[in-house]
C-alpha cells in the first residue's frame, strides 16, 4: 500500500549547483497518521539500494557484476538467482 504525499521543491531541483544545495532538495510531506508507514517504505527502499550495490561474481568467468544484473556482463551467463540480492518493489 502506498502513501499519499505532497511533493515540494521539485521546481528547484534543476538549479542544483547554481544555488545552495539545501535549497534544491525535494521534500515529501505526508499526513501525520501516515508517517510511520512512510518511514517503513523509505527503510525498504534504502535496503533495496544497499542490496543492489552489492556485486556478484560470475561462476563461469569470475567477473564482478552489479547486484542488480541478471546476466554476466562479460560472458552472458545467467547469474544464479541465489547469488543475486532480492529486490522488492516499493
Amino acid at each position: 500500500m502506498g502513501v499519499a504525499v505532497e511533493v515540494r521543491g521539485e521546481a528547484l531541483a534543476p538549479l542544483s549547483g547554481e544555488i545552495p544545495s539545501a535549497e534544491t532538495w525535494i521534500e515529501l510531506w505526508v499526513e501525520p497518521q501516515d508517517l510511520e508507514h512512510a518511514k517503513g517504505l523509505l527503510a525498504e527502499l534504502q535496503e533495496n539500494q544497499e542490496h543492489a550495490e552489492r556485486s556478484v561474481e560470475c561462476p563461469r568467468c569470475r567477473e564482478e557484476n552489479p547486484g542488480n544484473f541478471e546476466l554476466c556482463w562479460s560472458c552472458g551467463l545467467e547469474l544464479p538467482s541465489g547469488l543475486r540480492p532480492i529486490l522488492r518493489a516499493v
